[in-house]
């Protein structure tokens, strides 16, 4: 049997590659792609060639356990169906038109679910970890820098707190006019943002632009004893931080919010499941499927990836058949 694979072979290169896959044994599933998403931070970082060399692609993922070098596939997110093809699921494996995974690898989906909702539950389980992270209070001042995908997710996730103020920043004119839709926000760009009352009083700083800008402008706006958490993943880029007065007398805290863990003081209580239910539970009330923004054959990736850089208008971009 074979299924069509995207791979990564250089910097600013991917290529469909014909891949053999044995038929499934006991402990395993066939998959058929519905479509796949990319994750744009961590993928661009493979497209740039930026990703860190010394580490796996994900030791997380069975399929990603591989040394984060070219040639290699990649990606998390593909829904499809199984058995009689009404089944959707969930498989944590690289882009591709089919697949044969363990059964630990997949995880069934509410078969009412369209797959572009389905397809945004990975970011939606991240966001929860960061709002997790940032441990809101009611009535406090909240800041998110970077509103793409999850920086939407933990935007809406927040607009259920009762805060004084909750602000989203964003460099693009167009992700700023998306996040306008969610209630009890103040939207701005970063320029504005650096003249709001609140700006070196906020009590949490959200950070998931992907930008290293973006994390000297959270040190700057959070306040005494603020939270800083970080959701973006840097890979190879160079950051440059000034941890000058402000920061050191603040007395500030900044913290990574990594999705294959928890924090580990929810670990009493909180598992994965839990996670990945409540997670459900919110994108069936709250998701918009209208932020899956461009769709592409698998095939045609490589005009994908230079969407992402082009900073056109793009939210979540899936991939299909």
């Amino acid at each position: 049997m074979t299924a069509r694979e995207l791979w990564f072979t250089g910097p600013e290169e991917v290529e469909i590659r014909n891949i053999e896959i044995a038929e499934p044994k006991d402990g395993e599933t066939e998959i058929k792609t519905l479509l796949c998403g990319i994750s744009s931070g961590t993928e661009s970082l493979l497209w740039h060639g930026e990703f860190p060399k010394d580490i796996d692609l994900d030791e997380s993922i069975p399929s990603l356990r591989r040394p984060a070098e070219y040639p290699c596939p990649y990606g998390y997110n593909l829904i499809g169906t199984i058995s009689d093809g009404e089944e959707l699921v969930l498989a944590f494996h690289p882009h591709a038109d089919r697949a044969v995974v363990g059964n630990d690898a997949w995880l069934a989906l509410p078969r009412h679910w369209e797959p572009e909702r389905a397809v945004l539950l990975p970011n939606t389980e991240t966001a929860l970890g960061i709002v997790h992270d940032a441990s809101p209070r009611l009535g406090e001042r909240i800041i998110v820098i970077g509103l793409g995908v999850v920086g939407l997710l933990c935007l809406s996730m927040l607009a259920e707190y009762s805060l004084e103020r909750l602000i989203g920043v964003d460099v693009r004119e167009s992700r700023r006019n998306r996040a306008r839709k969610i209630k009890n926000t103040v939207i701005m760009d970063p320029d504005e943002l650096a003249g709001d009352p609140i700006f070196g009083d906020a009590d949490r700083v959200i950070e998931v632009s992907g930008n290293p800008k973006g994390l000297q402008t959270a040190v700057d706006a959070a306040g005494y004893d603020g939270r800083i958490v970080i959701g973006s993943w840097y890979g190879g880029k160079d950051v440059h931080l000034d941890l000058g007065p402000a920061f050191h007398r603040r007395r500030q805290h900044i913290i990574s919010s990594q999705v294959s863990t928890l924090a580990p003081e929810l670990r009493g209580r909180w598992t994965h499941e839990r996670r990945f239910r409540s997670a459900v539970d919110w994108l069936e009330r709250n998701g918009d499927p209208e932020w899956v923004t461009h769709s592409f054959r698998l095939e045609d990736a490589n005009e994908a990836y230079r969407l992402i850089d082009s900073r056109e208008d793009s939210l979540q971009i899936v991939l299909k058949p």
